[in-house]
């Protein structure tokens, strides 16, 4: 409407400086031009970038600044004690294991209150000790079923004059239990999953 409104008026179109010169006109083609940018109409008019450079760096600056106070922390008791800290000594110090969750927490990206109350050794420990136990269970369980099938065959020897056959183990139902859950095991099946299955495949074991 203006551009038509100046070409009557002036037998021309309106260039740059026409723009200018007319201050309601040349408002209304800055907001143009900022959203044909992507920019909000007004949202750059009072701002000063530098400043907002300056609290950009401070915003980044403070996880930085805040992790190196947490480490300074931490390297204080290596000072004080000529040592580095074990995971008994941050479990002793309520406020040095705060500090240590929160570095770690830091230092793995995570929200720094996340894991306030973890101490992070401690579940290690835990982890490796629950691991452990089966695999030391199933240990146990193997040696005992070894020691009742050696105990049996030794006894089955001296009152036969042989060494027993995989019959000879079918036919006695307390050791044919016991030498099922030890083939069982050596399969890395569960003891029990074959308590009713009659082992064909000791013939050759036996034999050796």
């Amino acid at each position: 409407d203006w551009k038509a409104q100046f070409e009557t008026d002036n037998g021309r179109k309106p260039k740059a400086a026409d723009i200018e010169a007319d201050p309601a006109i040349s408002t209304v083609y800055a907001d143009y031009m900022a959203m044909k940018r992507g920019d909000a109409p007004d949202a750059k008019k009072d701002e000063t970038p530098a400043a907002a450079t300056e609290e950009t760096k401070a915003a980044e600056a403070a996880p930085a600044a805040e992790e190196k106070d947490q480490k300074k922390e931490l390297t204080q008791f290596e000072t004080d004690n000529g040592r580095k800290p074990k995971a008994a000594d941050i479990e002793a110090d309520p406020a040095i294991s705060t500090v240590y969750a929160d570095y770690m927490a830091m230092k793995r990206g995570d929200a720094p209150d996340a894991k306030k109350d973890e101490t992070p050794a401690a579940p290690t420990e835990e982890t490796k000790a629950a691991e452990a136990a089966p695999a030391a269970e199933e240990k146990d369980q193997k040696k005992e079923l070894t020691k009742k099938l050696n105990d049996w065959k030794a006894q089955f020897e001296t009152d036969n004059g042989r060494k027993p056959k995989a019959a000879d183990i079918e036919a006695d139902p307390a050791i044919s239990t016991v030498y099922a859950d030890y083939m069982a095991m050596k399969r890395g099946d569960a003891p029990d999953a074959k308590k009713d299955e009659t082992p064909a495949a000791a013939t050759e074991e036996t034999k050796a």
